[in-house]
């Protein structure tokens, strides 16, 4: 079984990362985790979209 998470889980997760930036690879995997990913806010430096 695979759990997807509300878009606010991620805001709050990657607001805590600070200058830190996910790779593609996780941020493949953060968006596919992601109930509704065209509703979270996603950082400027984020790349991954599908």
């Amino acid at each position: 079984m695979r759990w997807l998470l509300n878009p606010w889980i991620f805001e709050a997760a990657l607001a805590r990362l600070g200058d830190r930036r996910l790779t593609d690879d996780e941020q493949r995997e953060v968006w596919q985790a992601t109930r509704t990913p065209h509703k979270v806010e996603w950082p400027e430096w984020w790349t991954v979209t599908g």
